[in-house]
């Protein structure tokens, strides 16, 4: 039930598919536009190195981490702005491609969104109700993106499913518990979650801690 009624305020159609030794490269100045480009670049190097059917679960959270994190503002997530810098994004892709400079974009990407730096995740926050909501929107966000995107097999998804089944139990159980369930309030907890967790760092670093703590552990 909790699923069904944030699916409409965090992620949907966000299909993630589809450079060497180059100078870096200026970003734009916008954030947004930083961020779209980011993802694109991301999406080349994998897709010229895999190729387009071929994406991971980690490259696609690497990359969902520059959409989600540009779609963020004063600690929201937007679903409107993410959906808007992932056709953006795919766009640009298809420029980065062309050019094959993708990997020329690591650095200033990293500079302009420290939290996709490696080592940036350290730890989740004290358990309680927002950092509840913070795994639960997580897990709700990439589990729509890999629906869409179509990764290689990874038993770590299994785990995802379970984590995001428990906290949807858990949660709505405590909502329920605390009277009459209001969905702009609820809407209002799951865009904030989820704009804090992608700041935590890597996504996949941050999925990890959250099975471990609420699912029982997953594999690195």
């Amino acid at each position: 039930m909790m699923r069904r009624m944030i699916s409409g305020i965090v992620i949907t159609g966000l299909g993630l598919s589809g450079c060497n030794g180059t100078p870096e490269i200026a970003l734009p100045a916008d954030r947004q536009e930083q961020a779209a480009t980011c993802y694109a670049a991301k999406m080349a190097v994998f897709n010229a190195a895999e190729g387009p059917d071929k994406m991971t679960l980690d490259q696609i959270n690497q990359a969902a981490h520059f959409l989600i994190l540009g779609a963020s503002l004063n600690g929201i997530a937007e679903p409107t702005t993410l959906q808007k810098l992932s056709a953006r994004g795919k766009v640009l892709e298809a420029e980065v491609s062309k050019a094959k400079n993708g990997a020329a974009y690591a650095k200033p990407c990293q500079a302009a969104f420290p939290a996709t730096q490696a080592g940036a995740f350290t730890t989740l926050p004290t358990d309680n109700a927002n950092t509840r909501m913070l795994c639960y929107t997580l897990s709700t966000a990439l589990l729509q993106i890999y629906q869409a995107s179509d990764p290689l097999p990874d038993p770590r998804a299994e785990t995802y499913v379970k984590l995001n089944s428990d906290l949807d139990a858990r949660i709505l159980s405590e909502l329920q518990a605390g009277g009459e369930v209001n969905p702009a309030e609820l809407a209002g907890r799951a865009v904030r979650g989820l704009a804090q967790a992608v700041e935590l760092g890597s996504p996949t670093q941050v999925m990890k801690a959250c099975a471990d703590r609420y699912a029982g552990g997953v594999g690195v």
